[in-house]
């Protein structure tokens, strides 16, 4: 009987705690209102620092007008050899030593839109310049980290979880591929500064890059053009120093040619004068050129040390020569500079522009899985509080 009335008992106790409860249902409902729109304005306070996004920005090339500034440079870039090709310029005379240089061309890409748009994407790659903003506008923050040395692998850590990603391989710019940025973080506003911020500091970078570039193509074939001059200066002052070698040999040979005419009593030879003198050949082995006569011969000794200018008469110094003056006052390098300083690579005006990161068109995804969870949380905290509440309230009435 004690048992059976112990049981009555606590059924009716349940029974009156579900009656307080719905009495008091309003209260509670109350309660639940109030904390749902409490935890509804902390997370709408803390949205912006606290709720994860991932955000996708549009990379955008040049415009086909800013393209047109570099069409100068670009036709000149594709034209940039001597008038003559030194790979085709052959001389019998020259020794087996002497190779012929190959054409003049600087090694350098055209600056259109779809290598400036390489560049550009290469220089976002090496996230250098990410690093550079994220620290600049505190992406990370750096009183979290004990030392240096953490904080900067943290912002390299952070820098290298942004992703360059390519879409597709083509778009409305014809053989440009649409490519975009990637990121999560909690910070959106931060973000867009990062990112206006690395689409000045890549141009700036790849600006430098082209200069320091172009200024060490320069320099080399600056260099190599400098050599090959010195290569044709030697090779020119070998052949007047072969020539007077060669003409010293032969006054010492005519000059024997000519004791041994005079001492056969030969002053002239009129049957090889009616024939030719060419048809005897004058050379140090033909030991017959006192046929002649000592006439001749001496006549031919004294011509040749008449000779005042004596590079008419030296094999291939002509060919060497024009070449090494094509060389000397070809303009290419000095035009092509020109032409790069009048681009907006190689302004100063600060006007380069490789391409942008489109920033304002910035698509922000937010993470709402932890807003549910918070608004799920004040319901049951409302609910729990409401009930305890009305609880309270009734035993306090029924002690007095």
């Amino acid at each position: 009987m004690i048992k059976i009335t112990e049981a009555r008992e606590d059924e009716i106790d349940l029974i009156q705690l579900i009656a307080i409860i719905w009495k008091g249902k309003w209260k509670i409902i109350a309660a639940i209102i109030v904390s749902v729109i409490g935890v509804s304005i902390f997370n709408y306070i803390k949205s912006n620092e606290t709720t994860f996004f991932f955000a996708e920005t549009a990379l955008k090339p040049i415009s086909s007008l800013e393209e047109n500034k570099y069409i100068a440079f670009n036709n000149k870039i594709t034209s940039s050899n001597l008038d003559f090709d030194l790979n085709q310029f052959q001389l019998d005379y020259v020794s087996n030593d002497y190779i012929p240089p190959k054409n003049f061309n600087l090694v350098f890409e055209k600056l259109d839109r779809l290598n400036l748009f390489r560049l550009y994407i290469t220089v976002l790659n090496e996230k250098k310049v990410f690093e550079d903003a994220i620290k600049k506008h505190g992406l990370i923050d750096a009183k979290r980290y004990k030392d240096i040395q953490e904080y900067n692998k943290a912002v390299r850590n952070l820098a290298s979880s942004i992703k360059i990603v390519i879409q597709s391989k083509n778009t409305e710019i014809m053989n440009i591929p649409k490519v975009v940025i990637q990121f999560s973080h909690i910070d959106a506003k931060k973000w867009k500064q990062v990112l206006s911020d690395v689409s000045n500091y890549a141009n700036e970078v790849l600006s430098q890059n082209l200069e320091q570039k172009f200024q060490t193509l320069l320099l080399i074939e600056q260099q190599e053009r400098e050599f090959i001059i010195e290569d044709l200066s030697r090779k020119i002052d070998n052949i007047k120093k072969d020539y007077d070698l060669q003409i010293t040999n032969r006054i010492l040979y005519l000059k024997e040619q000519s004791e041994l005419a005079k001492a056969l009593g030969i002053s002239k030879n009129d049957f090889i004068l009616n024939q030719g003198i060419s048809s005897v050949k004058f050379s140090e082995t033909n030991d017959q050129l006192y046929l002649v006569g000592y006439e001749a011969i001496e006549k031919q000794i004294e011509l040749i040390n008449q000779r005042n200018n004596k590079n008419p008469f030296i094999l291939g110094l002509y060919d060497l020569e024009k070449i090494k003056r094509q060389i000397e006052q070809d303009p290419t390098l000095k035009r092509l500079e020109a032409l790069f300083r009048a681009s907006p690579a190689g302004s100063s005006n600060n006007d380069f522009k490789a391409a942008k990161i489109d920033f304002e068109s910035t698509v922000f995804v937010y993470d709402t899985h932890n807003s549910k969870k918070i608004w799920i949380l004040g319901i049951i905290f409302g609910a729990l509080f409401g009930m305890i509440y009305v609880i309270i309230q009734n035993s306090l009435k029924s002690i007095k």
